[in-house]
């Protein structure tokens, strides 16, 4: 019965550690960073703190740790590899030559307000399936925005690509990291 109690015990101090750590990275007393808070946790050990073993605290802890010393995410390594491909392969340089043809064949008129720009005002080129999402850099897949409607679209794609990235694709990986940090933990 004491080693029960004193595992309860060691769980709630982790996952305080975790909180605090947390309420440092996001400004919680803000309704939308608590969410923001709450879907980086879910999306990195597949639980809620408050449900999470002590395996995944311990590994929510480590990722939180790298968070607040600015450090990319362990989890991501992938991502990171897929952005230096891009790069190698001329990504930016491909891009500018696109948008400036793409410019030169339309309208200077934002696509979804239909506002023509005034004087000093930017129009933005943007991608209608978004490259995080499988977009490409097609005409087809570019439109022209002013700053506002590319803003209110660009929140909602971010969500979307939150969903899609981390709830469902990632799972299966996630648990996979957490098997090899729960491994690490016992040599």
């Amino acid at each position: 019965m004491k080693t029960q109690k004193y595992q309860i015990d060691e769980i709630y101090v982790l996952r305080q550690e975790c909180r605090d750590i947390i309420n440092k990275i996001w400004d919680t007393s803000k309704h939308v960073e608590r969410i923001r808070a709450k879907v980086w946790v879910n999306a990195h050990i597949n639980r809620q703190l408050e449900t999470a073993e002590k395996v995944r605290v311990l590994f929510l802890k480590k990722l939180l740790l790298e968070k607040q010393k600015g450090e990319h995410c362990s989890l991501h390594e992938i991502d990171n590899v897929e952005t230096r491909r891009r790069k190698r392969l001329g990504g930016n340089k491909q891009w500018k030559k696109v948008k400036a043809a793409f410019l030169a064949t339309e309208p200077p008129r934002c696509k979804k307000c239909h506002k023509e720009p005034l004087l000093g005002e930017d129009l933005t080129v943007d991608h209608i399936q978004p490259l995080a999402l499988q977009g490409m850099n097609l005409f087809e897949n570019l439109q022209i925005l002013c700053l506002k409607c590319h803003n209110k679209k660009s929140k909602g794609a971010e969500r979307e690509f939150i969903k899609r990235k981390h709830h469902k694709e990632n799972k299966p990986f996630i648990e996979q990291k957490i098997k090899e940090f729960e491994q690490s933990l016992r040599k």
